[in-house]
């Protein structure tokens, strides 16, 4: 089906030119005069042409409605990918803690705890007006904060005292757990300085 397209689709581009060479002026060997004598006149030369071309639009309309149309079906619209939301990784942390595996093999405890440490700095330089060296010493040294769990969780110096562990495995909290959420919240509680 494809050579007949290209052959009339070849034929057609030949005669196109044929026709623009002739609006030209351009003298064009072809036998029109017997053509048209055999015919009769040139008015029905006219005729088989149209005829002609009536026979090869019937005959592609006759080929669509055979195998159908696919160039005429919309394409599939496309779906917005559904992501995570901002934040929900703490989420999950903070509501179900590391799991077995996690805490054996993985480092995703490592990385939430490294982006806070990254947060808690950030937030310190914009708040106190400090350069990130000194920002790193407090957030290490726990001076960037007056809650000593979010102090310990991040900083590399604190440790948690033992009320504050008793008092959170007596809540069912993990001491990972107590350790995002107190630290999330002495972080906002910081920013809300700024913002003031």
């Amino acid at each position: 089906m494809k050579f007949v397209r290209y052959a009339l689709g070849l034929v057609g581009s030949a005669v196109a030119l044929l026709a623009f060479a002739s609006v030209l002026g351009t003298p064009i060997p072809l036998p029109v005069d017997a053509a048209v004598s055999a015919v009769g006149n040139d008015y029905q030369f006219v005729v088989a042409f149209g005829i002609a071309a009536g026979v090869v639009v019937l005959g592609v309309l006759g080929q669509r409605t055979v195998e159908g149309v696919s160039q005429s079906t919309p394409p599939a619209p496309e779906r917005v990918t559904s992501g995570p939301a901002p934040g929900a990784e703490y989420d999950q942390y903070a509501e179900s803690g590391l799991s077995i595996r996690e805490r054996l093999f993985g480092d995703g405890g490592e990385e939430v705890r490294a982006e806070l440490r990254e947060t808690a700095v950030k937030t310190t330089m914009r708040t106190e007006d400090c350069d990130r060296e000194t920002a790193i010493e407090r957030v290490e040294s726990g001076s960037w904060t007056d809650d000593e769990t979010a102090a310990a969780f991040v900083g590399g110096s604190v440790s948690t005292g033992v009320g504050a562990r008793i008092g959170g495995a007596l809540r069912g909290e993990s001491g990972f757990q107590r350790g995002i959420r107190r630290t999330a919240d002495a972080i906002d509680r910081k920013a809300e300085e700024v913002r003031r």
